[in-house]
């Protein structure tokens, strides 16, 4: 069995074209939810734009932990090819009747199968890269997270602005059915185990979470940071129409910026040598960058500020993300990735819909205050996150007891 891989190596052909077939499916959910935003914002109701968001995350707290048994079991790339094209054709309802309860209930629908795909989408990945885990493969996934994240919203904007909403949710549904369909022609498979834990349902991925004092420790950081950067998702709209005074152009190239700060976060969390506690320690440095940004965004909405803010955000953002997922794969045993992947899902999504929740309240005259209370709030809890191992007995209680991690899955 190949051993973990903590550096970057070089990506196999295979992953490297299942990527860019992902990032095209990638780009058109964030042409897809980006014009859905937009125009559910032009209602003037922020419980509208907040609704969206719910229904895509409310899926995501439910749905994994179902999921990922399965997807241990089974072929976990057999189950993404069928979730995948199927979500192009839950669009439908969208595509016909653009109505705002439409909107937000076919939305659901779609979130509900892309909830389903997340556990064996992040099962397959080690797969593809062929190792127990891998820092490049889980960089080069977020950097295609990135890259749709920074060319989605500009086509969005510029789609919306000159053609319609439907044409954008059309370019979605393809880029669904197309991605699935090439999982199947490339044979995407990552077989399921009949044994080693896979018997112990789906509260086995949170056990497997819990028992690493490490993963443990990093979850009110977690938490909190989530939160805040849910809550400005809401937010970042109306600070365009209020204090940036911009529109669809506007808001989709600053959603953009922040996929320009995690593509250039995923190459820097690519170059990083883990330590002992290597990855818990980035998702420290990655949540006190963002709270930098969204501080300085909230303290001057201006646009000369929220340009390398937001990038500034964004590439924190990937440190977090990166780093999150290979410690889950570098402390958990192999035979339950599918449930630990899914129940760290579920507990993310949690956390954004708490932050959700608390951007209902969003409107152009608070948005500033939003981006500067949720940045402070994440600056003080990541900089007492990483001051933490220098107190007297916490560096002991966070150690990785025997038994974890790379010796535990061979």
């Amino acid at each position: 069995m190949s051993s973990p891989t903590t550096r970057g190596s070089r990506i196999p052909a295979p992953a490297r074209l299942f990527l860019v077939v992902l990032c095209f499916s990638l780009v058109g959910d964030e042409i897809a939810l980006l014009a859905l935003t937009f125009r559910l914002a032009e209602t003037g109701q922020g419980v509208w734009v907040s609704a969206l968001l719910l229904a895509q995350l409310i899926p995501m707290v439910v749905v994994p932990p179902l999921v990922g048994p399965w997807v241990d079991r089974f072929d976990g790339g057999r189950v993404l090819g069928v979730i995948t094209a199927v979500q192009g054709v839950a669009l439908l309802p969208i595509i016909l009747f653009p109505t705002p309860v439409v909107m937000v209930g076919g939305f659901l629908l779609v979130s509900v199968l892309a909830a389903a795909a997340l556990p064996a989408l992040l099962a397959v990945l080690p797969v593809l890269a062929r190792e127990s885990v891998s820092t490049s493969v889980n960089a080069a996934y977020e950097g295609v997270r990135s890259l749709a994240a920074l060319t989605g919203p500009v086509v969005a904007g510029a789609l919306l602005a000159a053609v319609s909403l439907r044409l954008c949710l059309v370019i979605d549904a393809i880029s669904f059915v197309m991605a699935g369909l090439c999982v199947f022609a490339m044979r995407v498979s990552r077989p399921g185990k009949a044994s080693d834990g896979t018997d112990g349902g789906a509260a086995e991925g949170i056990r497997a979470l819990w028992r690493v004092p490490s993963l443990r420790a990093l979850l009110p950081l977690l938490a909190i940071t989530v939160s805040a950067m849910s809550t400005v998702n809401v937010a970042l709209v109306f600070l365009v129409r209020g204090p940036l005074g911009g529109g669809e152009m506007m808001f989709g190239i600053l959603s953009a910026l922040w996929g320009a700060g995690l593509l250039g976060g995923s190459v820097i969390i690519a170059r990083t040598r883990w330590g002992a506690r290597g990855p818990e320690r980035v998702v420290g440095v990655g949540a006190l960058t963002t709270g930098v940004g969204l501080s300085a965004v909230g303290l001057f909405p201006v646009i000369a500020v929220a340009v390398p803010a937001l990038v500034l955000a964004g590439a924190g953002n990937a440190l977090v993300n990166v780093s999150l997922r290979t410690a889950v794969q570098l402390r958990t045993p192999a035979a339950v990735h599918g449930r630990t992947h899914a129940a760290m899902a579920a507990l993310i999504a949690s956390f954004f819909v708490v932050g959700l929740l608390l951007g209902g309240l969003s409107s152009v005259q608070t948005a500033g205050p939003v981006f500067l209370l949720g940045g402070l709030t994440v600056t003080v809890s990541a900089a007492g996150g990483l001051l933490a191992p220098l107190v007297p007995g916490l560096r002991e209680r966070l150690r990785e007891p025997r038994g974890h991690g790379s010796e535990q899955r061979r």
